[in-house]
């Protein structure tokens, strides 16, 4: 009770003039952490004064922005560093209310309609024609031109919904959908751009290019790439090709482009707190 009463007085001294005093006040109240969330969530609907509501919503952004900083980086220290957990993790910094289990449920749906069509007399051309048969034909997923024309673009719950995507997101989608039929298929990073490989051995840490049999996204399905045509793109580009460009991401490496796209997307739609606060979020997957 003394805690909460605390708290209430220092919601009350929010609107001080003296911007030392705000400074003081709004740390003492990130202090308290994401425990005292509900009780700040339900002050900002009551609280007298506009200068006071704006302070507060702020305080709420910054806890908001502290939880996903945390949970990012357990995610990174955690095993595995599923893509899936982590594109959740995205979508309910963007929508705290989102339904996790919806979205998993909607991706097995797609994981079930092309189980059923695979099986494993098919050669690695043959699963990714049935893996797109599914995707782009039956579920009607597609990219979305231009990459950042809405929210609705950016993540994954969105995607689902919508079927349409920033490049990104889709192959990311489609990588998962892979991995959960147990498709030897990752992620790429090349200048600009991510694309997809399909590995003719079961993914380690000593992957070299022979172990990649091709290259494709999903901007340009049924179309593949060899590895001297991506060393043709690169050359295009004046970029000396180096191994990065020809094996699998690291998942640091996703989280980058991904949290640079969401910034950017942000930024478009003239979001420059967000776009600051996502591009900030991006730092933890930097290389030192």
């Amino acid at each position: 009770m003394k805690g909460k009463r605390t708290l209430n007085a220092l919601i009350r001294l929010l609107d001080d003039p003296d911007p030392q005093v705000y400074q003081d006040v709004e740390a003492r109240i990130l202090s308290y952490g994401l425990r005292i969330w509900d009780d700040l969530s339900q002050a900002v609907y009551i609280v007298p004064g506009e200068v006071t509501r704006c302070r507060l919503q702020k305080i709420l952004e910054t806890l908001h922005l502290q939880h996903t900083r945390a949970l990012l980086l357990n995610w990174q220290a955690g095993p595995g560093n599923d893509l899936l957990s982590a594109m959740l993790l995205m979508a309910e910094h963007n929508y705290p209310q989102m339904d996790r289990e919806q979205v998993r449920s909607h991706i097995d749906i797609i994981r079930k309609d092309a189980w059923l069509e695979l099986n494993d007399h098919l050669t690695a051309l043959e699963q990714i024609k049935v893996l797109n048969q599914v995707f782009f034909q039956i579920h009607g997923f597609r990219t979305a031109k231009g990459g950042y024309s809405g929210e609705e673009h950016l993540y994954i719950n969105d995607v689902l919904a919508q079927k349409r995507g920033n490049t990104l997101i889709i192959n990311i989608l489609y990588a998962i959908l892979a991995e959960k039929l147990d498709m030897p298929v990752y992620m790429v990073r090349l200048p600009g751009r991510y694309i997809l490989a399909y590995l003719d051995t079961p993914y380690h840490k000593h992957i070299s290019r022979d172990d990649v049999l091709f290259y494709f996204s999903t901007d340009q399905p049924g179309h593949l790439w060899s590895h001297q045509d991506i060393g043709e793109l690169l050359s295009e580009l004046n970029i000396t090709p180096d191994k990065s460009h020809f094996t699998p991401c690291s998942s640091d490496d996703i989280m980058q482009g991904v949290l640079h796209m969401l910034s950017e997307g942000h930024r478009r739609m003239n979001h420059p707190g967000r776009a600051k606060d996502l591009q900030d979020l991006s730092a933890i997957f930097r290389k030192a």
